[in-house]
Parts: C-alpha cells; structure tokens; sequence
C-alpha cells in the first residue's frame, strides 16, 4: 500500500491481543482488518492497510492518511513465529519507511 506522506506503524503483539481490532479503531470504526473472536489467531500474515485516520470523522482532524501493518501474533500456538518473522521484515523493508511500533498488549 504505497501511500505517500502516510504516517507508518507496525503493530505487534501476541495472538488475540487485539492489533487487527485497534486498526479498526483508528480507521474510525470501519472494519478493515478482519478479526477473530475469543483470542483465536486470525492474521495468518503481514498485511499493510491505507486509511485515513479516524475516518476523517472528527474534522479538526482532516486528511491525515496512515498506513498501519497488522501482523500475525508472536507465540502463536501454531508454532510459525519464524516464518512470520521473515514475512513481516520482507514486507516493512518494501515499504520503505517506519514512523512508529505500536506494541499492543493485555493486562
């Protein structure tokens, strides 16, 4: 997703912890970045998706574009953390820049 001026953010985290739902949430409640019930994994790979930030809903906030990865979880049970890995560093290096890690845990 090549989207100039956009600001960059990889979120990372472990299965079921949330990043694909906090992408919604930035996107201003739009579901972009499908979502699993119950803590199960449903990222299977890195993917990078293009909104504007809040969805342009609040408008002291206009135009602001954002790219954010979703990756898959880290200690996920299927045992694909290194394969993951190398996916997700294959597709940061192809997007050329990071403004941001989002670290999304769980208390």
């Amino acid at each position: 997703s090549d989207v100039p001026g956009a600001f960059t953010a990889v979120l990372v985290g472990h299965t079921g912890f949330g990043k694909s739902t906090l992408i919604d949430m930035i996107a201003g409640g739009v579901e972009v970045a499908k979502t699993s019930a119950g803590g199960k994994a449903e990222t299977e790979e890195t993917k990078c998706y293009a909104m504007d930030y809040l969805g342009n809903l609040n408008p002291n906030i206009q135009g602001r574009k954002w790219r954010l990865v979703d990756t898959p979880g880290s200690a996920d049970t299927g045992g694909m953390d290194v394969r993951n890995q190398a996916d997700m560093t294959a597709k940061l290096r192809s997007l050329g820049r990071l403004d941001a890690v989002l670290l999304v845990w769980k208390f």
